[in-house]
């Protein structure tokens, strides 16, 4: 069977994108006729020519499973809940706490029966696929690929049926997922073990290696934030549930959007860029002992670690972590936006950027990757032939950003340039600042060439922008002589409207 009719059996009418029948989501089905290939991109399930069926969905399957059950068990845990409530501070809501992904492992979990159906549902799946073959060599290519699923599943009930001993049972449970929301991971804690002396009981519950997964993932923030401040990201579940918690004292139009991450050594980047797409988030990191190796905060290394994959915002607050912070202050949404504010920028790192360039192949480069570097002399005949004189020159851009490493990111140029002058104008753009004139300089001007000689052959008259000058500090475009406005206002006019 060709990916088309592979494809049709599961009632999936073939287009550029399709339904996915098995997570309900719109539009989320690619295939490549040629390769013989679809995908859903929601919840990752494979078909292909050499055997239909999804690819490793037992993994997804026996989490949502052990979060099914787990959160149906909460309400009944009473060292849990009670647990969550007077030593977390968390809301006596059942529903709340159920919303944000928590739950309890139950005294029956059964996870050795659960594995073992998976195992069933593994070899059945695997059948069905062999059977759809049309040659042997299909079909081995297919025995293969289950044979080593079947090896991961088995490898992976090895820890999976801990939970089954009794010393598991009542623990609070953390409950991760992928970016579309799919239960991925959990992260078990034996609160009752617990003797306040800082050492947790945790296992991690957690099929798929790299795939960790969030911690209550929330998309979108509250209109109150007007925009201004972006996903939030913190290391621990409880740093973020503390906060989510304090944003519903707040009030409606008050939600905070973000995640928490399981850790520095454990985060799930490619999960955390897949929900923040472009964007760049706010991390909150922990403010606890300086490490030697980078002089800064211990938690600085989640900085590090997610800055490897996106650039972000960071930020810390004057106790150890948010949790911290959140139960022993009154904090306010002013005081969310100032930590917004005040945060420093991490740029990804130019090794990091290197490495994804270098993992593209070449085929699959888009066109803006393949262009050439020249020389200096090159480029400056290539625009002596396009621009015989000045007379057509008259370009603008927006230069936002400066300084090193972006210190100064919150800086706006607009520059304007032609025949008849170079005008650059300077603002805020984080605050919205009205513009000032950071360099105008006229060339119908008299002028005449440095007496002596050197490197310096700048051309300064009005205001330069290199302020060498007492006269070179920026002024509002108001503060300029009436002449030069005029002169300005006839190049373009919308500036002085």
């Amino acid at each position: 069977m060709n990916i088309k009719q592979i494809l049709s059996q599961e009632g999936i009418q073939w287009a550029s994108r399709m339904d996915c029948p098995r997570c309900k989501g719109e539009k989320k089905i690619t295939a490549s006729e040629s390769k013989g290939i679809a995908k859903c991109w929601k919840c990752n399930t494979v078909w292909t020519e050499k055997g239909a069926g999804a690819e490793a969905t037992w993994a997804n399957t026996l989490i949502r499973a052990l979060a099914e059950r787990c959160q149906q068990h909460l309400e009944n845990s009473i060292p849990a809940f009670t647990w969550l409530l007077e030593k977390r501070s968390l809301p006596e809501d059942i529903g709340w706490l159920l919303a944000h992904d928590l739950g309890a492992i139950p005294k029956n979990i059964n996870a050795a029966g659960l594995a073992a159906e998976a195992l069933d549902n593994l070899k059945a799946e695997r059948q069905s696929a062999v059977d759809a073959c049309e040659t042997e060599k299909q079909a081995l290519k297919i025995e293969e690929r289950y044979c080593q699923e079947e090896q991961r599943l088995q490898k992976f009930t090895e820890t999976l049926i801990k939970l089954d001993d009794k010393m598991w049972t009542d623990a609070v449970v953390y409950i991760y997922t992928d970016a579309n929301g799919n239960p991925i991971s959990l992260n078990v804690r034996q609160q009752k073990l617990e003797t306040g002396d800082g050492e947790k009981h945790c296992m991690r519950i957690q099929p798929k290696i790299g795939q960790r997964g969030l911690f209550c993932p929330v998309e979108t923030a509250g209109a109150e934030w007007g925009g201004k401040l972006p996903k939030i990201i913190v290391e621990g579940e409880h740093n973020w549930l503390s906060l989510l918690r304090r944003a519903d004292d707040w009030g409606a139009g008050y939600e905070l959007a973000g995640f928490a991450m399981g850790g520095k050594n454990g985060a799930d980047r490619n999960a955390a860029k897949q929900l923040l797409g472009s964007e760049k988030p706010l991390v909150i990191y922990d403010n606890d002992t300086l490490s030697e190796r980078t002089n800064r905060q211990g938690g600085w290394d989640l900085v590090e670690a997610l800055s490897w994959r996106f650039s972000l915002n960071a930020t810390t607050t004057l106790l150890k972590d948010a949790d911290d912070w959140v139960n022993s202050t009154t904090v306010m949404p002013h005081h969310l936006l100032e930590l917004a504010k005040d945060a420093e920028f991490v740029p990804r790192p130019y090794e990091a950027v290197a490495e994804d360039i270098t993992n593209i192949r070449c085929d699959k480069m888009p066109e803006f990757m393949k262009a050439k570097l020249i020389t200096q002399g090159e480029f400056g005949e290539l625009w002596r032939a396009r621009f015989k004189n000045n007379d057509e020159l008259n370009y603008r851009f927006v230069h936002r950003g400066c300084g090193i490493r972006a210190s100064e990111a919150n800086k706006e140029i607009r520059w304007f340039m032609n025949k008849d002058f170079r005008l650059a104008l300077l603002r805020d753009w984080k605050e919205n600042t009205p513009e000032k004139v950071l360099d105008f300089t006229r060339y119908d001007l008299p002028a005449r060439e440095p007496g002596e000689r050197g490197r310096n052959w700048s051309l300064m008259n009005r205001i330069n922008q290199k302020g060498t000058r007492p006269q070179d500090k920026p002024v509002p475009l108001s503060a300029l002589p009436a002449e030069d406005r005029a002169f300005i206002a006839r190049r373009h006019p919308e500036i002085m409207a």
